[in-house]
């Protein structure tokens, strides 16, 4: 939060009370993101603070109701550059990187209650269905599915059309179906 405060002290012209709202209403679901796209909690947590600061800056100029996309547009880049260096410094490059924490989400929706694992269960086979997707359509599956954004919100976040964020989505939840069925085929085996 002190970061916060420098960063908007610096010259720029959103309004402290304004940033300290956007921080209290989009804090927990900036986290939870960064986190479903792989960060460890304690990465999670710096990396949310830098969304912020940046936010600072890039929050001039946007609407009350293009706050929460420039929020998730900020977290999603800051993500895919943390990416980059890591592949750059030799780590191990995309989802598998040893960043990557468990993940809290519910599958209810994609897996019939007959064969609805326990929780812990739920959690593992969620996060690989989401390590085996590419990136593009992870993203847009965990946007949509698992945050509620609209098509809107997501190709706002995603810096794309809203036609090709529906494309996206569409081949998300295709490929989330089928490795999920390879999955749960394997584990027969």
């Amino acid at each position: 939060m002190l970061a916060m405060e420098e960063a908007a002290s610096q010259g720029t012209s959103v309004p402290h009370a304004r940033l300290e709202r956007v921080f209290a209403e989009q804090h927990d679901l900036v986290w939870r993101l960064l986190r479903r796209f792989g960060l460890a909690p304690a990465g999670a947590a710096e990396a949310t603070r830098r969304v912020f600061v940046e936010a600072s800056k890039e929050l001039v100029g946007a609407s009350r109701s293009e706050e929460r996309s420039v929020l998730l547009r900020l977290a999603l880049q800051l993500f895919q550059r943390s990416e980059a260096l890591q592949d750059l410094a030799g780590a191990a490059p995309g989802r598998n990187s040893p960043r990557r924490g468990p993940l809290h989400v519910s599958l209810a929706q994609h897996v019939s209650l007959a064969q609805q694992p326990n929780g812990t269960e739920v959690m593992g086979l969620m996060d690989q269905v989401l390590t085996r997707m590419g990136r593009s359509p992870a993203t847009a599956f965990i946007l949509f599915e698992l945050e509620g954004l609209s098509f809107e919100e997501i190709a706002g976040v995603m810096g794309v059309e809203r036609e090709t964020a529906v494309q996206i989505l569409l081949r998300a939840r295709d490929e989330f179906q089928r490795v999920a069925a390879e999955l749960r085929k394997a584990s027969r085996v």
